[in-house]
């Protein structure tokens, strides 16, 4: 049975990196090695959706915490569940745009959103509970070639 990494992160921006890299370090385990493109997303991917939370969702109150789930399913496709403490948001009526394109400008896009948008493009879906404190991330792996 594959074991579920958990950890639990206080709203400090100095805890994000040390918690990605034991994510990276439990994938490694799990889904044997993993592309230099798919590492990067990850860490993209998971630095954005803590910060989220710590900045937005428990307002960089330190008494608060970020909760991080990472499950690996059988083909090493990677589920990120991110739980802040806050109020949640409306994420149904945020303003961004529904992707990237190779003529955007990132210096001219919104500040709010930006990193939802970032994170929309780099997994195959994102969801969020009703409140909005809670999303989830699915990342397809691109395997290392040969």
């Amino acid at each position: 049975m594959v074991q579920d990494f958990n950890c639990t992160i206080p709203s400090d921006i100095k805890y994000i990196g040390p918690a990605v890299e034991n994510i990276l370090s439990y994938l490694n385990d799990m889904a044997g090695k993993i592309s230099t493109d798919s590492i990067f997303d990850i860490k993209v991917i998971l630095n954005e959706l803590i910060l989220n939370s710590i900045k937005h969702g428990n307002r960089n109150n330190i008494s608060k915490q970020v909760k991080v789930r990472v499950e690996v399913d059988s083909d090493s496709n990677i589920t990120f569940i991110v739980e802040d403490e806050g109020e949640g948001f409306d994420h149904c009526n945020v303003q961004i745009l529904p992707s990237l394109n190779e003529s955007d400008e990132p210096c001219y896009l919104n500040e709010t959103g930006r990193g939802i948008l970032i994170c929309r493009n780099l997994c195959s879906s994102i969801s969020y509970n009703e409140k909005g404190n809670v999303v989830t991330a699915v990342k397809i792996l691109k395997k290392p070639g040969p």
